[in-house]
């Protein structure tokens, strides 16, 4: 019976907060095998949106059980046509040490790309070791563009980790998202790149230099510009990546005087931009 209430509680908190956020959309999702008292939720910022947002996908871990999950990743599969631009990973709000793979064509489903995070790599000697402990709730927010019209499907996403005495994975349904044209683009009067600018950094969290690859850009016609800036607001620098063909780079050696703790990253280029959070670790 405790464990009955144990599991009914941050379920009912979910659902309770989930109706009080506006345009949010859950999916259904359950952990096999029944009987875990582990919470899995999906949920999505919006399901009608303009080619010119961006959608925010949040997945959460909830381990209330007394042992803990090792060997867990976190995979999703997107419509090719969606790129994720920026994403956190977090155990009880702490950046934490993982590894990061996408995007991969058809690796599951044929028709899209996948992507998997893994928090504790099975092999012994591979830096991402980290289960989830008891009483501790992983959560991962991703942030995903789309440049092209349509009504897609975000068909197949999990967890899976090891548990006292077996696998533990979830499943959910799927879900259906639509982007409509745009008119923010014409408002600015500011040209439009063909193709979603993708960034990505890492390694992150970083103690010495941090790399941010830029693709979806020529350069020349659209100038690209990075600026990091503080939890205050303030740019502590600005540069221009490196470009060959469409894909582009930039490395940022923080100096003596550059504290520890959170940044972020803005890269502009014409009417479109991305985002990210980084956490220096001197």
């Amino acid at each position: 019976m405790a464990k009955d209430m144990k599991t009914s509680i941050p379920t009912t908190i979910f659902y309770f907060l989930f109706f009080l956020i506006p345009g949010a959309v859950l999916a259904q999702e359950t952990v096999f095998p029944a009987g875990h008292n582990i919470d899995a939720a999906y949920s999505l910022s919006a399901f009608d949106l303009s080619v010119d947002d961006t959608l925010l996908i949040t997945r959460s871990i909830a381990n209330h059980e007394s042992f803990s999950l090792p060997n867990l990743y976190m995979a999703d599969n997107l419509p090719p046509q969606f790129s994720i631009i920026s994403y956190s990973l977090e155990i009880d709000g702490v950046p934490a040490s993982h590894s990061y793979t996408g995007s991969l064509g058809g690796e599951v489903i044929p028709s899209c790309d996948s992507y998997r995070w893994i928090i504790d790599e099975p092999s012994p000697s591979d830096t991402s070791n980290r289960p989830l402990l008891p009483n501790e709730t992983l959560t991962l927010e991703y942030a995903v563009v789309c440049a092209v019209i349509g009504s897609y499907t975000l068909p197949y996403h999990t967890f899976c980790a090891y548990g006292d005495t077996s696998g533990i994975f979830s499943t959910a349904d799927s879900l259906f998202v639509t982007f409509s044209p745009g008119s923010s683009a014409d408002d600015r009067n500011q040209p439009v790149p063909p193709r979603p600018l993708v960034t990505l950094a890492y390694p992150n969290p970083f103690n010495n230099d941090l790399l941010i690859a830029v693709r979806g850009m020529a350069p020349g016609t659209w100038p690209v510009n990075l600026a990091i800036y503080d939890l205050t607001g303030a740019m502590i620098y600005q540069g221009a990546p490196v470009f060959s063909g469409d894909n582009g780079r930039i490395r940022w050696s923080p100096g003596k005087n550059v504290a520890a703790g959170v940044y972020f990253y803005r890269l502009i280029s014409g009417s479109f931009e991305s985002s990210g959070k980084i956490t220096f670790l001197k």
